[in-house]
């Protein structure tokens, strides 16, 4: 018996489905305003010392988050995974 069988995470229920239904209508001009801001924020950071997220001319990211890696960030997480393992 596989224990992905007794596993109903990935199904969505008909509550879920209704709710993502009415949001699927509005995903285009949502995404639209997640890019706009982004490029409100690319400009509003270019002239700091930081990593950008860097845009390609052949995909659009629609920015579900819009992530600056820190050096502190990864040091944080080196030492959580040295202590972990």
């Amino acid at each position: 018996m596989s224990i992905f069988a007794t596993e109903p995470t990935a199904r969505l229920d008909e509550l879920q489905a209704a709710v993502l239904r009415i949001k699927l209508c509005t995903l285009d001009e949502r995404n639209a305003r997640r890019q706009e801001i982004a490029r409100a924020y690319t400009e509003a950071f270019s002239s700091l010392d930081l990593t950008l997220p860097w845009e390609d001319s052949q995909r659009a990211s629609v920015y579900h988050q819009y992530v600056i890696p820190h050096p502190a960030t990864r040091r944080a997480a080196h030492a959580f995974a040295r202590a972990w393992y």
